[in-house]
């Protein structure tokens, strides 16, 4: 019998801050906040490559990173939702330097960010 190999898990860090990207909940529409890094569940995202896309499920609730209502416009929140396979729920890795990258949505064309910068 094969070993079961374990699925990568990331921790998104705001390198300005130093929190990370954590799940407030289990419901669809749930917003994502940065919190306190402590590396539990709600902190961590299991990449699903799709494509030259990758979508990001929350291991505490098992719910894709998604955009609001779809939204493409700048200031559109994120948020949790149900595996529906629509491009709000793809992102892409941005690379900036060796160890530094943006959170792209494929559908937005928007890189994820901090409301007003805090």
């Amino acid at each position: 019998m094969a070993a079961k190999e374990k699925q990568e898990e990331v921790l998104i860090i705001n390198r300005r801050t130093g929190k990370a990207l954590q799940c407030m909940g289990l419901d669809n529409g749930t917003v994502v906040a940065q919190a306190a890094l402590t590396g539990e569940d709600a902190q961590l995202w299991l990449p699903v490559p799709v494509g030259k896309s990758v979508k990001l499920l929350n291991k505490a609730t098992g719910k894709a990173l998604d955009l609001m209502h779809g939204g493409t416009e700048a200031g559109t929140w994120a948020q949790t939702w149900e595996d529906v396979g629509g491009e709000s729920q793809l992102w892409q890795w941005v690379k900036v330097t060796a160890t530094y990258k943006k959170l792209l949505n494929v559908n937005a064309g928007k890189v994820l960010d901090i409301v007003d910068m805090r």
